[in-house]
């Protein structure tokens, strides 16, 4: 920016300050040099490195975030995993039908006293089973 001296100037006509842009530089600087030392630079320098930098930590931020929800995602798709596996385990058990001891009843023929009463504790350990 430049601030222009009001002495040798019609204030109400030449303005007080201009922003000084790479177009109007060259006409700025031949207006100085008439003005003899009068005209003040007030510099300002804007950096644009910072934006650039606020453009990437945007970017680095939006990244994490990325990042941190394909890692939610993994991790819910193995919970998941686990929790199906538990439960087709789970009912791959209940579809096991369970195997019963067969004993034979009668172990020499004629021997029908002793396959009645093996017969009736056979009776009294499923109807066990069954109250479980």
């Amino acid at each position: 920016m430049v601030k222009w001296a009001s002495e040798g100037r019609d204030s109400r006509t030449f303005v007080r300050e201009t922003l000084v842009t790479e177009e109007n530089l060259e006409a700025v600087l031949k207006m100085m040099a008439v003005g003899v030392g009068k005209d003040v630079f007030d510099v300002k320098i804007k950096i644009h490195e910072k934006k650039k930098s606020d453009e990437e930590k945007k970017a680095a931020d939006e990244k994490k975030k990325v990042d941190d929800r394909k890692k939610a995602n993994a991790i819910r798709q193995i919970e998941e995993r686990k929790k199906a596996e538990g439960k087709a385990k789970l009912a791959e058990k209940k579809q096991q039908p369970v195997q019963e001891e067969k004993k034979p009843l009668v172990k020499k023929p004629g021997d029908a006293a002793r396959a009645a009463a093996e017969m009736v504790a056979a009776e009294k350990e499923v109807a066990e089973r069954g109250k479980k």
